[in-house]
């Protein structure tokens, strides 16, 4: 990955994301409710579900690339005049709602977890300016 070097007063946030995973019998075992929003991946199947907060896990249909989830380039609303954009950079500041994105998705590691642990695994943020 290349070396970002930022315009005066803009802050780099760098993020590392993983997955709560585990194999398809792991998951079935727990049967856990997923968070609204909260993907569960299966290490042994590469299929994943989405929580709703409410469904456990056997209730939850996997999420498909099916084409019937697909939209057309001509239905895509707000989409930039020119494709691809032209480069471009933005203050956090311009960024809506951002610090309280990045303030609901902070996790709070509380300790190392093994790979198919079905807990959620850290999250880090790094602030540079």
């Amino acid at each position: 990955m290349s070396e970002v070097t930022p315009e005066p007063g803009v802050q780099i946030v760098n993020v590392r994301y993983q997955f709560r995973r585990g194999t398809a019998a792991e998951w079935t075992t727990a049967n856990p409710i997923l968070l609204s929003g909260e993907p569960g991946f299966e290490t042994d199947t590469d299929l994943m579900k989405i929580g709703d907060g409410a469904t456990a896990w056997s209730e939850l249909t996997y999420i498909s690339g099916d084409s019937s989830d697909t939209v057309s380039w001509v239905d895509v609303i707000g989409k930039p005049e020119n494709f691809p954009p032209s480069p471009h950079t933005h203050t956090t500041a311009q960024v809506v709602e951002l610090d309280d994105t990045l303030s609901e998705l902070m996790i709070v590691p509380t300790g190392v977890l093994p790979p198919n642990d079905l807990t959620p695994g850290p999250l880090y943020f790094q602030k540079e300016v």
